[in-house]
């Protein structure tokens, strides 16, 4: 019987060679789930627009119209949509602390978004780089507040980028992925 002492080179150059594939398509499949991801909050963001505007239209109050609130939570950095009123400056009957009264939560793949309205009028006065509000016009779904440019970026390799951009027109109320 032959003495057998370990494994030969051309084992271990395989069995490596092996393992280098595996992780290859590991980090690929990790990057196909990082792109669905910010595909589906891309989405998200537009369908939640679509919904406030349909809202408005049929059940606000014509004194305290619905408004949509973007905002980065601060506990988890992560970024939530809600609903709520416009009193003045304030936003009521939004509450980011409880994940069941947020309309949507953003995955961790989206780091900021950021807004450009069409004209300085568009920007209401408690949009901020952290909260951002869109409210449309209860009568003919024009936008009030929050009408422009909506980016959404991710990081990739250490680098911030632009993901997506939804486009909001002030006459229409339409929205649309850029």
């Amino acid at each position: 019987m032959k003495n057998n002492k370990g494994y030969t080179l051309v084992e271990m150059i395989i069995v490596i060679a092996i393992m280098g594939i595996l992780a290859g398509l590991s980090f690929a499949t990790f990057a196909i789930v990082d792109e669905a991801r910010c595909s589906a909050a891309v989405n998200t963001l537009n369908n939640q627009m679509s919904n406030c505007l349909i809202q408005t239209k049929a059940i606000s109050a014509v004194d305290k119209p619905m408004c949509l609130v973007i905002k980065k939570r601060s506990t988890d950095n992560v970024y939530v949509i809600m609903k709520g009123t416009l009193d003045g400056s304030n936003v009521n009957g939004v509450d980011d602390t409880a994940d069941e009264k947020c309309e949507a939560i953003l995955p961790r793949q989206i780091t900021k978004i950021t807004y450009t309205p069409t004209v300085a009028t568009q920007k209401h006065t408690a949009t901020t780089d952290e909260q951002i509000i869109l409210q449309f016009v209860k009568s003919d779904g024009t936008v009030c507040y929050g009408a422009g440019q909506y980016d959404l970026y991710t990081e990739m390799s250490g680098t911030e980028r632009i993901y997506a951009s939804i486009y909001v027109d002030p006459i229409s109320g339409k929205h649309y992925i850029k």
